[in-house]
C-alpha cells in the first residue's frame, strides 16, 4: 500500500512517483495525448523503472521517454491496492466538488 512506500522512503509521495512528475513537467507538458498515448511506451523500459528500487536516484528519467514516464506512474497507480482517493474518502470527495 502506498502508506508503506512512504514510511519506508520517509517522504510524502513516493520517489518513483515525484521524480517521473518532475521529468514529465520539464520535458512533455506540451506532448499531446501525454498520459492516452501509453501504450505506445516501451514495457521493457515500463517494467524496468517500476521494479528498480524506489530510492535509486541514479536511475536517469531524462534518457526516457515521456510516454514511458507517463506509462509508469498510470500503471503505479492502477497497482496500488487501494485507491489515492480512497473509497472511504469519496463522500467527502463528491461533497467538495458540489460546493
Amino acid at each position: 500500500p502506498l502508506e508503506v512506500v512512504v514510511r519506508k522512503e520517509k517522504t510524502a509521495v513516493p520517489h518513483i512517483v515525484s521524480r517521473c512528475i518532475r521529468e514529465i513537467e520539464c520535458r512533455g507538458l506540451r506532448t499531446d495525448g501525454l498520459y492516452r498515448h501509453t501504450h505506445a511506451a516501451d514495457s521493457a523500459a515500463v517494467e524496468r523503472l517500476l521494479n528498480c528500487p524506489s530510492a535509486d536516484s541514479h536511475t536517469n528519467l531524462q534518457t526516457e521517454p515521456i510516454s514511458v514516464l507517463c506509462a509508469v506512474l498510470l500503471r503505479y497507480f492502477r497497482a496500488l491496492p487501494e485507491p489515492v482517493f480512497t473509497h472511504a474518502l469519496f463522500p467527502d470527495f463528491l461533497a467538495t466538488l458540489q460546493e
